[in-house]
């Protein structure tokens, strides 16, 4: 099964509300740092890893990540490398409370259902049960804003242009290779640390 229908197959069986009770407690014991392969980065990502660690977001892409280009949408995305965490110390995550966002509300994933973002509950065997929380309440400890929800739902839709105008302008193999090529320094590599995020 590839993400994509994993992330349909969660979207459509384990949806979350806010409000809902979400039982889970995370111990920092690392396992989802050693063992990854699907952490997919959008540029809010860079930016916050580039600014806690003071260097450019190019510099992130090019140290600590993999390019790919997606199966199904054609476009180009940036993804952690695989295997042990690039950014895990002996002491746990050196991004803190910069670390990407997927990381930052795992075990909960998210996506976004008719122009709306919604979440999902994964199933995992690490953490503690801790009934006592809402979604909404988790969000808010791991630092996840309205604001930050607005954005990546604007994100989603841009994506889902850009692959609309990709399989409607029918590119032959090197218009396509020239144009995914392009996306990559508009999509990602763009921000800056010294101005505000959401501004640019």
């Amino acid at each position: 099964m590839s993400n994509l229908d994993y992330e349909l197959n969660m979207l459509r069986n384990n949806r979350l509300e806010k409000e809902d009770i979400f039982d889970f407690k995370c111990k920092a014991c690392g396992k989802c740092c050693r063992r990854h392969d699907d952490i997919v980065l959008t540029p809010y990502d860079l930016y916050e890893i580039a600014a806690k660690l003071e260097i450019s977001v190019e510099e992130v892409v090019y140290n600590n990540c993999v390019q790919g280009i997606g199966e199904i949408s054609k476009l180009p995305f940036v993804m952690v490398r695989h295997g042990k965490c690039t950014f895990l110390a002996k002491d746990g995550c050196i991004l803190g409370n910069r670390k990407p966002v997927k990381c930052r509300i795992y075990p909960l994933g998210r996506g976004c259902d008719d122009d709306k973002l919604v979440y999902f509950n994964q199933p995992v065997n690490c953490g503690e049960r801790n009934p006592m929380q809402t979604v909404a309440d988790w969000l808010e400890r791991n630092g996840v804003t309205e604001e930050n929800e607005r954005y990546t739902v604007k994100w989603y839709e841009l994506l889902s242009k850009l692959t609309a105008f990709i399989y409607e302008r029918r590119f032959s193999s090197n218009e396509l290779d020239a144009f995914q090529r392009a996306l990559v320094p508009i999509l990602y590599l763009c921000y800056r640390t010294d101005q505000y995020f959401y501004a640019q």
